[in-house]
């Protein structure tokens, strides 16, 4: 397999490394590099030289792509994980799951070379005692994306590292395709908590699985890219099943439970172009090629820089007739974390950094660091108000905390204390008022007819109806001919009834 110049250099000082007594390296590639096809090379040389090697995955779908690229090289391997019929302990080579050698200490394969693909992943105690079974083996650590949500970098495992590009770079040289960023209305995390660094799941399903963040997710993306294969990432299967509802026939899911002739079946067609839109919970965020794809939509926060560059690296691959990526955030990760091709350290004692402040087109919603110079959109040439002050972007949804969300739509505070202001009711809570700024004509027609019910049973004159409707609405009732027929009275009042005080 002919490989580029930068991975030829990156496989030149990778063995510069261990002869200058490096026993663990890692081997940082970013998506699309082909780290895959460097470490394949690196063993194919080892197995030449009648050595042994054994390359080491967290997932499934990480062995079985490995397991193939090796094949394309030309070499036999054995797999070990599980029952696996693939097993074949006198082969040189060996690819395993990491949670099958665990179990297995005592009978682990032998290697003189040991590689650990997605090391970002080694940190636990079940890594390290694998890796601490080989004392006398070569290391090398293989990501794209080296740091941790824990702050705990590949130090205590790994001795140095080597970089073999940029994201910047792969894109400049057509490895990757350009891509234009998007970012939308984004869920409030006030309320969100964290654990070991991360959003909390259940918390974070609740903020983001609303009528407002769905809607927007498949609007945005019938609108600006309808028809192009698009891979979703959610927050959870609940959240990604009710996406695919939405986006209606050609959407998918796939999550860790989805049985293997289902998840084989939905992948094949994701790749000959028959599912155009695929929703995945923790399935495809590594190690999943999938060129066809033009458009990855964030619809998980997440305060992992690695898990966020993964999920776009999913659609910067190369393919036939694809000009270009587009990323459609509703999460606030690009905010949060730049834009997939930043500058970064990518040191083994890297941590995530904040990157330069970007800003959201008011008119298109493309994401820039930069206007042009007549202050502009670099995007779609409208003329954008620069903040006067700067700021966390990411706070901007915490300005949402005072808002309340009622029939997919959100009620700012200011709207709020308009209409309590208008009804002249201050014993009605945020949520009722909310309820009565989002009407639809049929709830206030079936509270119309209720009210003209409540004239006729009880002798009110013709007026009651009017002035109660107006004090729950904010307006008089105004209703077309014929708007009326067919609608049911509703059985009770719209509002709570004002409290009546007593002498």
């Amino acid at each position: 397999m002919e490989l580029r110049p930068y991975q030829v250099a990156t496989i030149d000082a990778l063995r510069a490394e261990f002869r200058n007594g490096r026993k663990r390296v890692v081997l940082v590639a970013p998506c699309g590099a082909g780290k895959t096809i460097m470490f394949c090379q690196i063993v194919s040389a080892v197995v030449t030289r009648g050595k042994r090697a054994v390359v080491i995955a967290h997932r499934k779908e990480l062995v079985d792509q490995t397991h193939e690229k090796l094949a394309r090289f030309g070499i036999e391997a054995g797999v070990v994980m599980g029952d696996d019929v693939r097993r074949d302990s006198r082969l040189p080579v060996q690819v395993c799951s990491i949670q099958t050698l665990a179990k297995r200490l005592d009978r682990l394969p032998p290697a003189d070379l040991v590689v650990y693909d997605e090391v970002h992943h080694a940190m636990s105690n079940t890594s390290r005692d694998v890796l601490a079974a080989y004392p006398d083996a070569l290391h090398i650590g293989a990501t794209a994306t080296p740091w941790r949500t824990d702050k705990l970098g590949l130090r205590d495992l790994y001795e140095s590292s080597v970089l073999a590009t940029t994201p910047a770079d792969l894109i400049k040289i057509g490895a990757l395709v350009p891509y234009e960023p998007f970012a939308y209305d984004a869920p409030a995390l006030h309320d969100v908590g964290i654990v070991a660094g991360e959003f909390n799941q259940r918390d974070l399903g609740l903020a983001c699985n609303t009528s407002v963040i769905v809607g927007s997710i498949v609007r945005e993306y019938q609108t600006h890219t309808p028809g192009r294969s698009a891979i979703v990432f959610p927050v959870n299967i609940e959240h990604s099943k009710n996406l695919v509802a939405q986006f209606g026939p050609g959407a998918e899911h796939l999550d860790c439970n989805t049985p293997k002739a289902e998840r084989e079946r939905i992948l094949a067609a994701f790749q000959l172009g028959g599912v155009r839109v695929l929703s995945s919970v923790g399935v495809l965020t590594e190690g999943f090629d999938a060129p066809r794809a033009e458009v990855c939509i964030l619809a998980r926060p997440t305060k992992s820089l690695s898990l966020y560059i993964q999920m776009v690296g999913r659609v910067m691959r190369t393919f036939e007739g694809k000009q270009l990526a587009i990323i459609h955030d509703h999460a606030g990760n690009m905010l949060r974390h730049g834009l997939f091709d930043h500058p970064r350290d990518y040191s083994l004692d890297a941590t995530p950094k904040r990157t330069k402040e970007l800003h959201i087109c008011s008119d298109c919603s493309f994401l820039y660091s930069q206007l042009r110079e007549d202050g502009t959109c670099p995007k779609c040439g409208s003329l954008q108000r620069m903040p006067t002050e700067e700021r966390d972007p990411t706070e901007a949804a915490a300005e949402r905390k005072d808002r309340i969300e009622v029939n997919g739509r959100r009620i700012g505070r200011a709207e709020i204390e308009a209409l309590r202001a208008t009804l002249g009711r201050p014993d009605l809570s945020d949520y009722d008022l909310a309820r009565a700024a989002t009407a639809t004509r049929e709830e206030k027609a079936a509270e119309f007819l209720r009210l003209k019910d409540v004239v006729a049973r009880k002798g009110f004159k013709p007026g009651f109806a009017a002035h109660q409707y107006r004090a729950s609405f904010g307006c008089w009732p105004k209703f077309a001919d014929g708007e009326l027929d067919g609608v049911a009275p509703a059985t009770r009042p719209f509002l709570p009834l004002p409290k009546v005080k007593r002498a």
